[in-house]
C-alpha cells in the first residue's frame, strides 16, 4: 500500500478535510496557522491521500534543541522535529497508525539530517529508528457537578492537602478574559517557568499569546491587583486543555502559587463543565496528585545519514525519557 503524498509550505493550505483527522485542538488548522505566523520555525506539512482521500497529515519544523535535554546536558543541535511547533504534548502525525506509518516514512525520506519525532501516541515500526520516551502528559475525567462534589470524591489526606494549599491563596481573585488582554508582566512569569523547565523548547513572543484563536482565554489570578499566577486554557467541546501559564517565583514557596495555579486550572475546567481535561506535560507529581492520570508519550530519532543514524541508535538511551511517577489513588472510588 502506498500513499501519494504532498508537501505544503503553510497550514492555509491544508484542506478541510485535515481536522477531521485531528485528535486535538492543537493539531487543528486554526492553530497551526497561528503558529505559522508567530512561532516560525520553517514550519512544513506533508498531505497523505489514498484513492484521494486524506488519510494522514504530518507537521515538520526546524529547530535548534537540545538533544540530551532529559539528561540537562547542553547539547545544543539543529534538527528537524516531527510535531506541532508549540510546548504542547499533541503529536505531529495524524491519522490511523498503518496510515500514519507509511506518511512518516515519506518524510524520513524526503528531510535531511537529524528528523525527531515527538509526542507520539503511538510507537511507528520501521526501520533504523531509535525510539523511546519522552514527556508523559497527565489527563484527567471530569464526572464531578461542582468543585464541591470534587473535594468530596477526594480521599482524606488528598482533600485536607488541596483545602490547605488553597487557604494559602486567601484574597487571590482570579479574571479570565480573552487572549489579547495578555501583558508584559505576565510574559516576564512565564519566562521564569521557562527558565526552570527541564525541558525547554520554543521560547514564545507576547504577541503569539495576545493573538491565540478565539476559543483560547486567559485566567489572571492577582493579590492586590498584582498578579501571583495565570494560566491560558483552551476549549473543544467538552475537552479543555491547559495550554501554559506563568507563576510569580518570588512567593511561590510561601503561597503555593504553581500548586494553587493547578487547583485553579482543574476548578475552572468542573465549573464549565468540561469532560475531559489535558493538564500538559511536566510536573506529573502535582498534577497526579490532584487526580490526573499518566498517559504516555513516545519519541524517534532518525538520520539520513546512516552511520549517524547507527549512532543514534547505540546511543538511544540517552535521549530517553526517564523518570517514571509512582501511581497514586487520590479518590475515594474510582473516576469512571
Amino acid at each position: 500500500m502506498t500513499l501519494d503524498v504532498t508537501r505544503l509550505d503553510s497550514a492555509t493550505k491544508l484542506p478541510a478535510e485535515w481536522d477531521a483527522l485531528a485528535t486535538s485542538g492543537f493539531q487543528r488548522r486554526d492553530f497551526l496557522d497561528h503558529t505559522d505566523r508567530e512561532n516560525q520555525c520553517a514550519q512544513r506539512y506533508y498531505v497523505g491521500r489514498q484513492d484521494g482521500r486524506l488519510v494522514a497529515g504530518a507537521c515538520v519544523y526546524t529547530i535548534r534543541l537540545d538533544l540530551l535535554t532529559f539528561l540537562h546536558i547542553k547539547s545544543p543541535v539543529r534538527m528537524h522535529v516531527l510535531g506541532v511547533p508549540c510546548s504542547v504534548s499533541a503529536p505531529g502525525l495524524i491519522g490511523e497508525v498503518a496510515d500514519a506509518t507509511l506518511l512518516c516514512q515519506e518524510v524520513m525520506g524526503r528531510e535531511r539530517g537529524l528528523l525527531v519525532g515527538l509526542n507520539l501516541d503511538h510507537p511507528v515500526d520501521l526501520p533504523g529508528l531509535a525510539s523511546g520516551r519522552t514527556l508523559p502528559t497527565v489527563t484527567m475525567r471530569l464526572t464531578f457537578g461542582s468543585w464541591r462534589d470534587y473535594l468530596g470524591a477526594l480521599r482524606s489526606s488528598y482533600r485536607r492537602r488541596v483545602e490547605r494549599i488553597g487557604r494559602k491563596w486567601s484574597g487571590v481573585t482570579s479574571e479570565r478574559g480573552p487572549c489579547d488582554r495578555f501583558e508584559d508582566v505576565l510574559h516576564r512569569q512565564y519566562l521564569d517557568v521557562l527558565g526552570h523547565s527541564a525541558a525547554r523548547l520554543e521560547r514564545l513572543s507576547v504577541r503569539f499569546f495576545e493573538k491565540l484563536p478565539e476559543r483560547f482565554h486567559l485566567t489572571v489570578h492577582r493579590r492586590d491587583g498584582r498578579p501571583v499566577a495565570w494560566h491560558v486554557a483552551a476549549t473543544d467541546g467538552g475537552h479543555r486543555s491547559f495550554f501554559l501559564g506563568g507563576i510569580d517565583y518570588r512567593t511561590n514557596q510561601a503561597d503555593h502559587n504553581y500548586f494553587n495555579l493547578l487547583s485553579a486550572v482543574v476548578r475552572e475546567a468542573i465549573e464549565d463543565g468540561a469532560t475531559t481535561l489535558d493538564l500538559g506535560q511536566t510536573a506529573e507529581v502535582p498534577k497526579t496528585r490532584l487526580g490526573g492520570t499518566i498517559v504516555e508519550k513516545g519519541m524517534f530519532g532518525w538520520h539520513s545519514n546512516g552511520v549517524a543514524r547507527g549512532l543514534l541508535r547505540l546511543g538511544r538511551g540517552l535521549l530517553d525519557y526517564r523518570t517514571r511517577v509512582p501511581e497514586v489513588h487520590v479518590f475515594r472510588t474510582p473516576v469512571t
